[in-house]
């Protein structure tokens, strides 16, 4: 299979790596930028353009790895070049529905790698799970070929189930991420250090492998220790911001006790 990269961020590089990696012939790189695209490309020992009406028709799968708000342009301005109408058009992103190629080309579909990537850390690519969904049965099993050439992890999955699972990934990870700094924010307002806490939020993720994340659940909004949550709203009564999602969330472990 030869494919085409449309961008050239964390997903497209990790991705696109790992697919060279695996003998996968990358035969272009599209970038806004063009020094994005002649870099990534040299990578890939693949050819780069800046342009979408350089963009060559005739390989098998077009890999759009591209923000969410730009995929339907991109896929439009595609369609318009000359023997792109027959193109094999996928997309990576986990909130948006496979139908955005819809009005551009009949082939269309999902490669969604979920994960979070870094230019710091190499991922555990035989662990990363990879969604996938496409407009015919053949054009699903060639992904699916794909996707375990990356992962021992494929999960096909209609648009309505990876949007839930897009929902529950932003909890997991995004709002987890931003709860870190929240800590990191009090940390060094009371002048002790972040990584003291290290441990334990080590041992939090490595408990929830043993359990589901309800029965795991401690801490003083699960206890009803009434006394410590209202020292706990006082010591943030300076810092507004902190103190409304600290309530909300010791009013949502609550309510969860409350359904059980």
């Amino acid at each position: 299979m030869r494919i085409t990269i449309l961008g050239s961020g964390k997903v497209a590089t990790r991705l696109g790596l790992r697919l060279f990696q695996k003998g996968i012939t990358i035969s272009q790189v599209y970038s806004r930028k063009e020094a994005h695209a002649k870099l990534l490309a040299g990578k890939l020992s693949a050819d780069y353009t800046d342009k979408v009406e350089e963009v060559k028709a005739g390989t098998d799968l077009y890999l759009f790895a591209v923000s969410d708000d730009a995929i339907g342009e991109l896929a439009l301005k595609l369609a318009k070049q000359a023997g792109h109408h027959a193109s094999f058009v996928v997309h990576t992103s986990g909130a948006t529905p496979s139908t955005v190629f819809k009005n551009s080309f009949k082939r269309y579909g999902v490669f969604y790698p979920l994960q979070t990537f870094s230019e710091e850390v190499e991922p555990d690519w035989e662990k990363i799970p990879i969604c996938i969904d496409a407009s015919n049965l053949t054009d699903m099993h060639n992904l699916s070929d794909l996707a375990h050439k990356c992962s021992n992890v494929v999960e096909p999955l209609t648009d309505d189930k990876r949007a839930g699972l897009h929902v529950a990934a932003v909890f997991a990870n995004n709002f987890t991420n931003h709860m870190l700094h929240l800590s990191s924010e009090i940390t060094r307002k009371f002048g002790v250090p972040f990584e003291i806490l290290l441990p334990l939020i080590q041992e939090t993720i490595r408990k929830i492998e043993k359990g589901s994340p309800e029965e795991m659940q401690t801490g003083p909004a699960i206890r009803g220790d009434q006394e410590t949550i209202q020292r706990h709203l006082k010591l943030l009564e300076d810092t507004p911001e902190i103190r409304e999602v600290y309530d909300l969330i010791t009013k949502s472990i609550n309510q969860n006790i409350t359904n059980q």
